[in-house]
């Protein structure tokens, strides 16, 4: 085992935490947080302990007390805690799947998964990550655990040798660790295995979370802005992933961008459930007395246990894939080239089969349009049976979305046995999710069965809203909720009455009732706090940083507004900030602004607290007249002080209009335009020009070194200053506003959840919903500048 410790700080006053973790590139926002002393910071000291033995040596080290904290596979974990042992899930660290692919030597005799069976296994050890997921991979495919035979190698070197030497047939270990030696033709890869639940999960045991919950909690902060430092800081983290873990930045490029690394305190019913499932199906947990309620896998004076849609047993059927396997195997198509029609009995996991496809073809007319040329979506895909259905026979192109992973993995497998790969494109995830990152007016029509009953109220709404960005002019929205084809019963009747016509007329009947409980709610309110995001400048007509308009040129805005950026190319960061400055000038306040302001003149005149915090920098709240003000990307006076070494610490009031000196510290509004003559023209979204030199970039009118924009770019710490001023806010306040705040990006992502555990009412606006929305006490739905008039005029008199 061995042991990094990373920082050069010497402080043996702070509490130690012993975590451990397998030395793999999902673990490289802990060394960040160590070299950028970000634990240190959060007041603990981390030593982290690189375990190659996986995650039952991890479990093993917890339980011996070596270690206070592992961070290990959620298999593992559950598994063992399934099994009696006092160790407790603290939160979820990796939310992606884990891909694990299936290994066998560069000479040996299998060609697929299906030439395995009752061959020997290449194991870590027992209860390992390699171990428990050939067990499901096994049951998967239908074979008896008996099937099976197990060598125990100890780690990924030996696992390799074992391969190639025959003493096993194959072994189970993640992708991308293994990616390098596909490349080299050590070992080759004939299958793989999904797992459908978040892969990486933090534990410790009971005994050690009392004695070091203070300081748990403290990790977890810290940890947060290490990832947030790992994902924003994109370029940097590919590269340490190319060298650190022998990728060609290709591959490390391909292994960012799908993994979630998002530590959060908070783990789904569904994660725990549909792990016990898997773990039980596949005869890993036989102990009639083991745990299986998903609260007594987590420690709650720290964890906090959530539901979701997979929390639905439609959504955890690992016996699904075992059928499907079996017929598979008992028909003689189990592998090799098969057709969509041979498929056909066994994939057409809907209400009333290909006979409702027909029949959505014919009254669309699909079969008429231009193949070529058209692309469909399906959400909830499932096995894909619908979506090769309606490619093999009427040539439609479809990309098929399914949430499960395992589902949508074998789907693809399908189709590529069926050879069409070119007609049918699979994606894992939630709709929801996938549609942000889906090219707009593309697609000709989405078509879906049995989606609508599947969302809640909120999730709908986002569904339509997305559904319609995706669809090209005159497209259309397929659905079937299992009525399509005769009368519905009056059960029937009554779901769709509730889950559909209220979906209509519920939210025109109660929205102007809540918005009178809420102003009724704001005029007994005597310290308002209204937490301002992209969205309410928006629509203003400026871009945000997410979504379409987060892309200039080809570039993410959020890997220009970073300290890396600006020191590889001081150029092309001033020409993306000179474009915002003068797309800024052109734009006004909206209603929104203004009704934010006015309300804050109103509450003065009452003697009341009325604060907005704003994580914008285009300065349209201080324009409209909003007084009390907290910029979150910069600071709060226009004074400086003194501080050793040179060094200027400034309070200030950060915007695209400010600007601080590389060297000497100097920070001064500046409104020219442009900022510098090199610049005139220049910053376009279409047009690349030459990079500027930078002499003839803005410089420091004191020192006349470069300057950059005075604003707390992504990766940089929100100074004290703010967040204590901030903090003071949230004290004080007894009503919280969440105003077009995608409620993603921390520190001001977290103010809602801390509010609502003071049991503090909670308001948001938003065209979308966002992770806010299960705990505000409202949710208005729609534009800002449309609502916020509605919420807050007139709210001063309501008395």
């Amino acid at each position: 085992m061995e042991v990094n410790k990373m920082n050069d700080i010497d402080n043996n006053d702070l509490p130690i935490i012993r975590v451990a973790g397998v030395p793999e590139h999902f673990n490289e926002p802990w060394r960040i947080g160590l070299e950028k002393n970000l634990f240190k910071n959060e007041g603990i000291d981390i030593e982290w302990y690189s375990v190659k033995e996986g995650t039952g040596s991890m479990i093993n080290k917890l339980k011996s007390n070596e270690v206070d904290v592992i961070v290990a596979l959620t298999e593992g974990l559950i598994n063992d805690i399934a099994n009696g042992s006092d160790i407790r899930l603290l939160g979820t660290y990796v939310q992606s799947p884990l891909v694990w692919s299936v290994s066998t030597g560069a000479n040996s005799i299998y060609n697929s998964i299906e030439d395995l069976k009752g061959e020997k296994f290449g194991i870590s050890r027992y209860q390992s990550g390699s171990h428990l997921m050939s067990c499901v991979l096994a049951n998967q495919y239908g074979w008896k655990q008996s099937d099976l035979e197990f060598i125990v190698c100890h780690n990924f070197d030996n696992l390799r040798k074992s391969v190639n030497d025959n003493t096993t047939a194959a072994f189970i270990w993640e992708y991308f660790m293994q990616k390098p030696y596909y490349d080299k033709g050590e070992i080759r890869r004939i299958g793989q295995i999904i797992t459908p639940w978040p892969c990486f999960m933090i534990a410790s045991t009971t005994h050690l979370i009392s004695k070091h919950l203070n300081d748990i909690k403290k990790m977890f902060i810290a940890l947060e802005k290490a990832c947030l430092l790992f994902q924003t800081n994109s370029i940097d983290s590919i590269k340490r992933i190319s060298i650190n873990y022998g990728l060609n930045e290709e591959d490390a490029k391909a292994w960012f961008d799908k993994v979630i690394i998002t530590p959060t305190n908070t783990i789904s019913e569904s994660t725990i459930e549909t792990t016990l499932d898997a773990l039980k199906t596949a005869h890993l947990l036989n102990n009639e007395n083991a745990i299986s309620d998903p609260i007594r896998f987590i420690d709650t004076r720290f964890t906090k246990l959530t539901v979701d849609i997979k929390s639905m047993r439609l959504y955890n059927k690992p016996e699904l894939l075992i059928t499907l396997r079996n017929n598979l195997r008992v028909a003689g198509i189990s592998k090799g080239p098969i057709s969509y029609i041979d498929l056909l009995p066994y994939d057409q996991n809907h209400y009333y089969g290909t006979q409702v496809l027909d029949l959505a073809v014919n009254e669309l007319k699909l079969n008429q349009y231009d193949q070529n040329s058209n692309w469909f979506i399906q959400i909830g895909s499932n096995l894909a049976g619908c979506a090769r259905y309606l490619a093999g026979k009427y040539q439609l192109k479809v990309l098929a979305i399914e949430l499960q992973n395992d589902l949508s993995q074998t789907a693809s497998e399908l189709t590529e046995r069926c050879r069409l790969s070119n007609y049918v494109h699979h994606i894992a995830g939630n709709f929801l999710n996938v549609a942000e990152h889906l090219q707009e007016n593309f697609y000709y029509g989405i078509l879906s069965w049995i989606t609508i009953l599947h969302f809640n109220q909120n999730e709908r709404i986002r569904l339509i809203d997305q559904s319609y960005r995706l669809l090209k002019e005159n497209g259309f929205f397929y659905l079937e909720d299992f009525i399509r084809i005769g009368n519905i019963s009056y059960d029937e009747s009554i779901i769709l009455e509730h889950d559909l016509y209220y979906l209509k007329t519920k939210m025109a009947s109660t929205t102007t009732g809540k918005i009178a409980e809420f102003r009724r709610l704001l005029s007994r309110a005597h310290s308002v706090l209204v937490l301002t995001g992209a969205g309410i400048s928006a629509e203003s007509g400026i871009p945000t940083f997410r979504g379409a308009g987060g892309l200039w040129r080809q570039y993410r805005a959020t890997d220009l507004a970073t300290a890396t950026a600006f020191s590889r190319s001081p150029s092309l960061v001033w020409e993306f900030y000179h474009y915002r400055r003068e797309l800024v000038r052109t734009k006004q306040p909206n209603k929104a602004h203004i009704a934010l302001a006015e309300a804050e003149a109103n509450f003065e005149k009452k003697g009341k607290r009325f604060n907005v915090i704003t994580q914008n920098v285009d300065g349209l709240h201080r324009r409209a007249g909003t007084k009390n003000l907290i910029e979150m990307h910069g600071h709060l006076h226009y004074t400086y002080i003194f501080v050793k070494h040179n060094y200027f610490f400034y309070i200030n009031s950060g915007n695209l209009f400010m600007v601080q000196c590389t060297s000497c510290g100097f920070i001064e509004e500046n409104n020219s335009s442009p900022i510098c003559e090199s610049l005139r023209n220049r910053g376009l979204p279409d047009e690349n020009g030459p990079d500027i030199d930078e002499n003839d970039l803005p410089r420091c009118r004191k020192c006349k070194c470069l300057v950059r924009p005075h604003i707390v770019w992504f990766g940089e710490r929100i100074w004290d200053d703010v967040l204590e001023t901030i903090e003071k806010e949230i004290q004080l306040c007894d009503l919280f506003l969440v105003v077009g705040t995608s409620s993603v990006v921390y520190p001001a992502a977290g103010y809602a959840s801390i509010l609502a555990q003071k049991n503090i009412p909670i308001a948001e606006v938003n065209v979308e919903t966002t992770p806010s929305t299960s705990i505000a006490t409202y949710h208005f739905h729609g534009p800002a500048a449309q609502l916020l008039p509605q919420l807050l005029l007139s709210n001063i008199n309501d008395e």
